[in-house]
């Protein structure tokens, strides 16, 4: 079996245990009344963040002849995702997966717009030291995580641990300069590293670390990122 394959099935079996655990009939497993104070019910959730950190996209190897200014980090980005997590009755333990899409934009200028007088009453003009551009970069993400309630407080937990994994799919970065015209399309293999999450109530902290290596070649960029997210579970 080739190593990608293999990855993407460890992904989705993990990615399914809290469906396993929602649907599983075990007589043994204690009812409701069971359930510790605090602990947090079952459900469907939707969440939105930011995420700063990483390196710089725009390397050398993948540039070319494109110039090389700095662009988006690695791991920057705005996330909307929608998400099932599932607590084990009797424990303090639950089983979270997520899909997530991130897109970060940013319209980069130099220019500048000059006025003057003439003999017509007026025109103007524009001057840029560098080349006016935006850059795009997006992925799609698939997390599941082991959850922990770390301490109950009345009807919902306090603090909630999660650690994890991330599967990042179809990374790429879109670069355009819009006074030459040139355009820059790369791609990224999709990757998959750890990640940590700390919770109060439905905000929360969270570190993932990955790393990007272009489909052409050339050296891993660093996607490290810090987001901060607000969960709201039905």
């Amino acid at each position: 079996m080739r190593r990608g394959t293999s990855r993407v099935i460890c992904i989705i079996a993990l990615c399914l245990c809290p469906f396993a655990a929602a649907f599983a009939d075990d007589p043994t497993t204690p009812d409701a009344s069971a359930v510790p104070d605090g602990a947090l019910h079952s459900g469907f959730a939707f969440d939105l963040g930011f995420a700063v950190g990483g390196g710089n996209l725009l390397t050398p190897a993948i540039a070319g002849g494109f110039p090389n200014y700095p662009t988006l980090p690695a791991g920057e980005g705005f996330s909307l995702g929608a998400g099932y997590a599932e607590w084990l009755r009797g424990t303090n333990l639950g089983f979270r997966q997520a899909l997530r899409y991130t897109y970060d934009e940013d319209d980069n200028s130099d220019c500048e717009t000059d006025d003057f007088d003439d003999e017509d009453g007026g025109d103007s003009y524009t001057s840029c030291t560098n080349a006016t551009r935006s850059d795009k970069f997006s992925h799609l993400d698939l997390e599941a995580m082991v959850l922990t309630d770390l301490g109950a407080r009345g009807a919902n937990a306090s603090w909630v641990l999660g650690a994890g994994i991330t599967y990042v799919r179809n990374p790429s970065l879109d670069v355009e300069d819009h006074v030459s015209g040139k355009q820059l399309r790369a791609g990224f293999r999709d990757t998959y590293g750890p990640a940590l999450e700390l919770r109060w109530q439905g905000f929360s902290l969270r570190f993932t670390r990955l790393r990007y290596t272009p489909e052409g070649g050339g050296g891993q960029v660093d996607g490290d990122s810090l987001g901060f997210f607000y969960t709201l579970q039905f």
